[in-house]
């Protein structure tokens, strides 16, 4: 919804427009999709599909013996029939760490 929002902002300001608050466009594009049925459930069957990506921003933590700060990038994995979510923070975004005991909330 993020880049629909910006998209929409850079289209209107080049027309001449003020774009609408992210949260009002969000409210707008809401209804707009309700009323013209623009949705599809899309049918899983339990643990048939699981869903991985990396979150937005990185976040910033501090390692308490140096003081020095780090970026933490965020995995994500989502089965869609539950809505389950697993969230885990790692020093890069290889996908070697998945599988592995490297990251942050072992050290």
């Amino acid at each position: 919804m993020i880049l629909l929002h910006h998209e929409y902002s850079i289209e209107a300001r080049e027309g001449g427009k003020i774009p609408y608050a992210y949260r009002t466009f969000c409210e707008n594009y809401g209804k707009y999709t309700k009323k013209y049925k623009l949705t599809m459930p899309i049918r899983r069957k339990p643990g048939e599909v699981m869903e991985v990506d990396w979150a937005g921003t990185t976040l910033q933590i501090i390692d308490r013996s140096t003081g020095e700060t780090i970026s933490a990038y965020v995995f994500i994995a989502t089965l869609p029939y539950s809505q389950f979510s697993y969230v885990e923070a790692f020093l890069d975004m290889k996908s070697a760490n998945w599988g592995s005991s490297r990251n942050i909330g072992s050290q």
